[in-house]
């Protein structure tokens, strides 16, 4: 299995998170519910959050599809 995280590249997707699940003793199903759970409140959030702390418009709208649920 190979995680995809190098020196160059240290993004992250939920489907390593989904793969390595069991490395911490958490179920399939379990990690898909966690991880939708999280998804949520990231979308849910994620914009006021980025306002609160003074991040600009332009950067805002840069950083949106990050944010983005699948």
């Amino acid at each position: 299995m190979s995680l995809g995280i190098t020196e160059e590249d240290s993004t992250m997707d939920m489907s390593l998170a989904l793969e390595t699940a069991k490395f911490y003793q958490i179920k399939p199903s379990d990690a898909r519910s966690i991880i939708a759970n999280t998804k949520s409140i990231v979308a849910e959030n994620w914009y006021v959050l980025a306002k609160k702390y003074g991040l600009s418009p332009t950067a805002m709208e840069r950083m949106s599809p990050a944010f983005l649920c699948e």
